[in-house]
């Protein structure tokens, strides 16, 4: 019920008060005595009919009832952490109030936990958990790779690659330490991606593989393929959402003999007409994804999508816009630079995104923005004239 139908509501009832409960309706038309005339009636109706025209009319002028425009965005601390780090990989974890510095082997961090950041390992350490006190508790083995944090942000799935035999998949509990759940990759190049009420996601990054794509769920015995479209290059989900999305693009040929995979990468940019590229938007069903929501448009760049906590919009990046999944309903991000598409802009919540630019792919300042996905409107948070800015997840 809306706010007009509630004031008319209200507005009856308090007419109807004002009837005494020893009253009697009028009764049937066909119960009414022939000699009495009916006008009388039919007036009073028609009298309460305009009673009623009036009060919709007055309410009505009061306002209809409409969507609270979006607040614009802040330049407020972002609500995830993030590392700036200069050449030599140096630098601080921000997060809130608080800043870090970042201890040596430590480059980014991946996500904050209660602890606080967890942070990825390298060919040297393991990945673990950096402390507001500087320190490292390490969590995995050496060689472990692409922490993502569960939906409920108690465990933690990693690739673990060792120097021999099969890369594992682990998963472990961030309050213990101790790995609780683990299976042998599903292909030598197979790692973590998300992890969402479907699973945890595994991409193997091939993209002549008749299967690129896998889910597992902890405690089964092993993940199982997804269907992707041809063409597939990336995908996205979101921790408490069942919506994914896949990003494809032209369709690779397959090597042959002799060729490698410079030689079979679409057609560069300049040297013919622009291929289509799509995200499409859904929720696995059967191994496979039941679109909803299909968006695409032409270019050479690669696509990288970001969905946001809800599953309700997805970043284009590319193109700084943004799309409603409901609607289809796109919206330009008023942004002067690139967005960097590479570390991933970060969806603070259901509306407002983080991304990072640049004037030029890998050229020029970074710049912080904070923007609101459903007018376009951004705000500057942080320059970097020298110096990387990398966000985490939230």
């Amino acid at each position: 019920m809306n706010d007009t139908e509630s004031r008319l509501r209200d507005y009856l009832d308090t007419k109807a008060a004002t009837i005494p409960s020893t009253s009697q309706g009028p009764g049937l038309l066909e119960d009414l005595p022939r000699r009495r005339p009916v006008w009388p009636i039919l007036a009073t109706a028609a009298s309460v009919a305009a009673v009623l025209a009036l009060t919709v009319t007055v309410l009505t002028h009061l306002g209809p009832d409409k969507a609270a425009p979006a607040a614009p965005p802040t330049d407020a601390a972002p609500k995830v952490p993030y590392t700036v780090t200069n050449t030599n990989w140096k630098g601080s974890v921000y997060d809130g109030s608080q800043t870090v510095r970042l201890p040596n082997g430590v480059t980014t961090v991946a996500s904050r936990v209660d602890a606080g950041w967890l942070i990825n390992g390298g060919a040297k350490s393991p990945s673990g958990i950096l402390t507001a006190d500087g320190k490292v508790r390490p969590l995995g083995p050496k060689m472990s790779f692409g922490p993502i944090l569960s939906p409920d942000r108690k465990q933690v799935a990693m690739t673990i690659y060792p120097t021999s035999t099969t890369t594992r998949i682990a998963v472990y509990d961030l309050a213990g330490g101790t790995e609780v759940s683990s299976i042998a990759s599903p292909s030598r190049m197979a790692g973590t991606v998300n992890w969402n009420k479907d699973g945890i996601w595994l991409d193997s990054g091939d993209p002549y593989a008749e299967e690129r794509l896998y889910v597992w769920k902890p405690g089964q015995p092993s993940a199982r393929p997804v269907q992707v479209p041809g063409g597939f290059f990336s995908s996205a989900t979101a921790a408490n959402s069942d919506m994914v999305v896949f990003a494809k693009g032209a369709e690779r040929t397959k090597p042959k003999p002799g060729q490698n995979f410079a030689t079979t990468r679409p057609t560069p940019k300049g040297s013919g007409p622009e291929p289509e590229r799509c995200f499409q938007i859904g929720v696995l069903r059967d191994a496979a994804l039941d679109v909803r929501r299909e968006y695409c448009d032409k270019g050479f760049q690669a696509l990288y999508p970001v969905i946001s906590p809800d599953g309700g919009k997805v970043l284009h990046s590319v193109e700084s816009l943004t799309i409603d999944v409901a609607t289809g309903k796109t919206t330009k991000l008023d942004l002067p630079d690139e967005i960097e598409s590479w570390p991933s802009p970060v969806f603070e919540d259901a509306t407002k995104v983080l991304v990072v630019t640049r004037p030029e792919m890998g050229k020029g300042p970074q710049r912080l923005y904070r923007c609101e996905v459903t007018t376009g409107e951004c705000k500057l948070l942080r320059t970097e004239k020298d110096n990387r800015i990398t966000l985490a997840r939230p």
